[in-house]
C-alpha cells in the first residue's frame, strides 16, 4: 500500500502532522533528544563514550524503524546521514568508529550535513555553511550590478529592496546557529553588506561603511544576529515543548568555559539582556477571548456623523 497527501493541498500538512505525532520519542535515560519539521527529522546525543552513544542512538533506530514498517513509511537509507561533532585532533578516526544501521544498510558518516538549510560540519566551524552564503549570494549580487548604474537604472530605495530580499535574507538564516562562527568567517558576511549598501548608494570604495549604513537605515550584521538570537530565545522560552529549550536555562557544564566576547552561550546572552535593561523576559502570553469573539468596532459614515456634530 502506498501512503501519502495531495501535493499542494491545504489539508495535507495538518494530515502529515497528524500521521507522525505518535512517532516514538526516546526515553528519558537515553538523553537522546529529537527534532522534526515535516518530513525531516534529527535525533542527537552527547556522550564521552562513543560505544554507549552509538548503541543508544541505535536502539531509538529500531523503534523508529519499527514504527515506519507498521504505518507504511520507509526511511531513506540514502538520504539518512550521521555526523560525529567533536573537537578531537583525531576526529576522523572516530568518526570510523560509528556504526549505525537502518533496514541492515549501514549509515553514512560525513564530515558534514545540510539540516532545514543550514550545513552543521564536524567541529561547529561554520566555514561551510559561510561558504555556501557567499556563493548564493553573488548570483544576487550581479543581479543588483545588472539593474544599477551611475546616470540611469533602479533607485536606491528599489536596489536596497532587492538587497533586502534575496541578499540580507540569507545573511540572517540560521544565524542564531553560526553566531558563534570566527571573527574571519563573520567578516565575509559583513563584506557583502557593505559591498550591497555601497552600489545601493551609489558610493565610492573609499566611504566608511558606518557612513552608508547610516544612509541607507542598515544596522550592522552583528547587532542584527544579535537581535534575531534574543528573538529566538524569546520565542523558545514561550514553548516549552521546544526541541532547543535546553539552550535557554541554566548548565553549569557550559558556564565552567570560558567565552569569547560575542560567542557566549544563548543563556548568558540572554541573562547580560535582562540585567542592562533591568527586566525579566516575559513570554507573550495567549488572549483571553479568541479573536472571533472580540465585538467588531462600530464605524459610521462621514455624513452621519456630521449631522450628529451638528
Amino acid at each position: 500500500m502506498v501512503n501519502g497527501t495531495p501535493q499542494g493541498s491545504i489539508i495535507s500538512p495538518l494530515l502529515f502532522n497528524l500521521m507522525i505525532n505518535d512517532l516514538p520519542t526516546p526515553p528519558l535515560g537515553m538523553s537522546i533528544r529529537p527534532s522534526i519539521f515535516a518530513d525531516d527529522s534529527a535525533a542527537w546525543k552527547s556522550s564521552k563514550n562513543l560505544a554507549l552513544l552509538c548503541r543508544h542512538v541505535q536502539q531509538h533506530l529500531d523503534k523508529v524503524i519499527e514504527w515506519t514498517s507498521r504505518w507504511g513509511f520507509k526511511l531513506s537509507e540514502k538520504k539518512s546521514v550521521a555526523v560525529l561533532f567533536t573537537k578531537a585532533r583525531n576526529g576522523v578516526e572516530l568518526a570510523k568508529q560509528v556504526v549505525l544501521e537502518i533496514c541492515g544498510v549501514a549509515v553514512k558518516v560525513e564530515p558534514q550535513v545540510k539540516f532545514l538549510g543550514v550545513t552543521y560540519d564536524q567541529r561547529l566551524t561554520w566555514k561551510p555553511h559561510i561558504n555556501n552564503v557567499v556563493d548564493k549570494t553573488k548570483k544576487a549580487f550581479n543581479l543588483m550590478r545588472s539593474v544599477s548604474g551611475q546616470s540611469w537604472g533602479a533607485s536606491r530605495m528599489a536596489l536596497l529592496t532587492i538587497y533586502k530580499a534575496l541578499i540580507r535574507s540569507r545573511l540572517d538564516y540560521g544565524c542564531e546557529a553560526f553566531y558563534t562562527a570566527s571573527d574571519y568567517e563573520l567578516q565575509r558576511l559583513d563584506k557583502i553588506q557593505s559591498k550591497c549598501l555601497r552600489l545601493s548608494c551609489g558610493a565610492m570604495c573609499s566611504t566608511a561603511i558606518n557612513a552608508l549604513q547610516q544612509e541607507c537605515g542598515e544596522m550592522p550584521l552583528a547587532l542584527r544576529r544579535k537581535r534575531l538570537l534574543l528573538r529566538f530565545a524569546g520565542k523558545v522560552r514561550a514553548n516549552p515543548q521546544n526541541p532547543a529549550g535546553d539552550v535557554t536555562v541554566y548548565n553549569w557544564r557550559a558556564d565552567a568555559r570560558s567565552y569569547q566576547p560575542g560567542k557566549e552561550t544563548v543563556y548568558a546572552i540572554l541573562q547580560q539582556y535582562e540585567a542592562g535593561t533591568g527586566r525579566a523576559h516575559l513570554a507573550p502570553r495567549p488572549l483571553e477571548a479568541p479573536p472571533w469573539h472580540m465585538c467588531p468596532p462600530l464605524l459610521t459614515s462621514p455624513s452621519t456623523s456630521g449631522s450628529q456634530r451638528s
